[in-house]
């Protein structure tokens, strides 16, 4: 199986590089060819003349568009996701979605929000990160009474450090899992 680094991930682009060579070099690892990634990605991103400046000289959304853009162009069986609404604007935003949603019909996504309106559109599987420890749940609701808990905890004792909440997408798991199972990292094993 191959995984996606997280979607509009911008720490792996070479700053003196402009977009076209950190695309270049991306499609070098990922066996993608050049000359069907960059009208891709040209087209996605909008960026225009910029792919040919150095991606120092760009904005943060801009960066956001670029990395977006490539994590597109790269066929993965499943794609990490954090926080991906954030990128762009409203319009760009969309097409995000939409491209997603047509990569979610051959591929699996692992989104990570804490944001569960932007994520219950695509996700039937649920968990909890929280210390370490990382709780599943096939109902929403539970998924969210249990953090918001986990999170009224973390208020009451002044802790900064919020649960993460995990989502999975609608696909058909290999096995079945219970209704809720902590798993200890430690341990690698259920949490008692």
């Amino acid at each position: 199986m191959s995984v996606s680094w997280p979607l509009a991930f911008q720490g792996g682009f070479v700053g003196g590089l402009t977009g076209i060579d950190n695309l270049r070099f991306i499609c070098r690892i990922y066996d993608v060819p050049i000359e069907t990634a960059l009208p891709a990605v040209d087209a996605f991103s909008e960026l225009g003349p910029y792919l040919r400046e150095p991606v120092t000289s760009y904005s943060a959304g801009m960066r956001a568009r670029l990395a977006f853009a490539i994590s597109m162009v790269v066929d993965f069986d499943c794609y990490l996701i954090d926080e991906i609404s954030a990128v762009g604007d409203r319009r760009f935003n969309a097409r995000c979605k939409e491209a997603l949603f047509n990569k979610q019909k051959n591929s699996s996504l692992i989104m990570v929000s804490h944001f569960i309106g932007v994520i219950s559109e695509y996700c039937n599987r649920y968990a909890v990160l929280d210390e370490g420890n990382f709780t599943l749940f096939d109902d929403k609701n539970d998924a969210v009474k249990y953090y918001d808990y986990a999170l009224s905890q973390k208020k009451h004792h002044h802790l900064a450090h919020a649960p993460r909440t995990v989502f999975f997408p609608p696909r058909p798991a290999p096995r079945a899992l219970p209704r809720s199972r902590a798993i200890s990292p430690t341990a690698g094993s259920p949490a008692s």
